[in-house]
């Protein structure tokens, strides 16, 4: 899982103009099936409509400011916990979304090093090779994947 700051999320609506539409790629359901089990659309649209709620009151209360919420609130960055938790009284920190990582390392080297054959070789080891320049000029930006 990832933590998206609520900052970010705000930013990323208030530039698509709060399309929701982005969370289910305007079909309704996202291709991802964990992304409904952790409710990612219903985070989005609590994080939005408490950050509304902030402005109005902020609005009506003859306040100025009208930048987004701060993620740390008096009970430090996670007072409530993730959008959607509860009992701190605070709009939402974070909003969860469903992630993957593989763990790995990167290993460069030389196409003239002596111990690239063997590098090469290792089954273990997926390799992604980077074009030459005149691969680079023929086949357009990008690199050559071996796996």
């Amino acid at each position: 899982m990832l933590l998206i700051r609520r900052g970010d999320v705000l930013s990323r609506f208030r530039d698509s103009g709060g399309d929701l539409s982005l969370l289910s790629g305007g079909h309704g359901a996202h291709p991802d099936p964990r992304w409904d089990h952790l409710n990612v659309l219903g985070q989005v649209a609590n994080v939005l409509r408490e950050e509304a709620a902030r402005r109005e009151a902020i609005r009506l209360s003859g306040g100025g400011g009208g930048g987004s919420s701060s993620s740390a609130g008096a009970g430090g960055p996670f007072h409530r916990g993730l959008s959607g938790g509860g009992g701190g009284g605070g709009p939402a920190t974070h909003v969860v979304i469903p992630a993957e990582y593989r763990a790995g390392i990167t290993l460069v080297m030389r196409r003239t090093n002596p111990h690239l054959e063997e590098l090469m070789s290792c089954p273990e080891l997926p390799l992604v090779l980077m074009p030459t320049q005149e691969e680079e000029e023929e086949a357009g930006a990008g690199s050559l994947q071996r796996r």
